[in-house]
């Protein structure tokens, strides 16, 4: 039941505050509420925000886009390139990470907390803006830029966390990222994308959680995933008859070159 649900999420709320206020690393990836303007609040959302990272799930940032036919479309679909210098998106220069159904995040003043705060991914795309009801079309597809909110650049995913001072000790409090879109990292995207990007990222936040930076710059410059390309019929033939000629062919020239020179001893 809905109750159920929120008392649920209740008590998880309240164990992750308690845990990083000891020192644990958090990372949330909330997903799209259609109904986020009329439901209660999500308490780990609002854990988040008390925290100093505000997400807002009830809305999308889209971009203008066109079907095959030149009709104007909406697309969820972002990928970013650049990247903030930051211990965990430094391996990333160069690579693309996928987004696919994005939320915006943003800063909540926490006095000691803005100085820890980092917009870890913004998207960037000319005419984009955050549709702010996305129950008005039913098909995000079919929203105009005219019902939301135009935007430069938006932040999807932030970061709040302490710093190892030299010493090595660091403050009591844990680390926080959100990454505000609950797609970006599954296995469907990963796949289709052929997106090392994410996945590399998906595990450098791990590992900056849990205090384990040297680990990063450890991971492969490249995880993206290696796939043999469809083969022309001109490669084919030419394999064929690679197979068929040239491996005994090989073998019997082999063959001549060991009795010639044997004759000759």
């Amino acid at each position: 039941s809905r109750s159920t649900d929120a008392s649920a999420r209740a008590e998880v709320a309240r164990v992750l505050a308690q845990r990083h206020a000891r020192g644990d690393g958090v990372m949330l990836i909330p997903g799209l509420r259609r109904d986020a303007a009329y439901a209660a609040r999500d308490p780990l959302l609002a854990w988040a925000e008390a925290t100093g990272i505000a997400v807002d799930p009830g809305a999308v940032v889209l971009r203008p886009s066109a079907d095959e036919r030149g009709n104007a479309l909406a697309e969820t679909t972002f990928r970013v390139q650049r990247w903030p210098d930051h211990v965990v998106t430094q391996p990333l220069n160069g690579r693309t990470v996928w987004f696919e159904l994005a939320h915006p995040v943003r800063k909540v003043f926490q006095g000691e907390n803005d100085s820890r705060f980092m917009a870890l991914a913004e998207l960037d795309a000319d005419g984009m803006w955050v549709e702010q009801d996305p129950l008005a079309t039913g098909d995000l597809r079919q929203s105009s830029a005219g019902a939301g909110e135009s935007v430069d650049r938006q932040a999807v995913a932030a970061l709040i966390g302490t710093e190892t001072s030299p010493g090595g000790s660091t403050a009591s409090v844990g680390r926080l990222a959100v990454v505000a879109d609950n797609v970006w990292a599954t296995d469907t995207v990963i796949l289709n994308r052929r997106a090392g990007g994410n996945t590399e990222l998906f595990a450098n936040l791990a590992y900056w959680l849990a205090g384990l930076e040297s680990a990063i710059d450890l991971t492969p410059r490249t995880q993206g995933l290696r796939r043999i390309g469809p083969l022309t019929d001109a490669t084919r033939t030419a394999v064929r008859w690679g197979l068929l000629a040239g491996v005994p062919g090989a073998v019997m020239l082999c063959g001549v070159v060991v009795w010639l020179v044997r004759r000759r001893g």
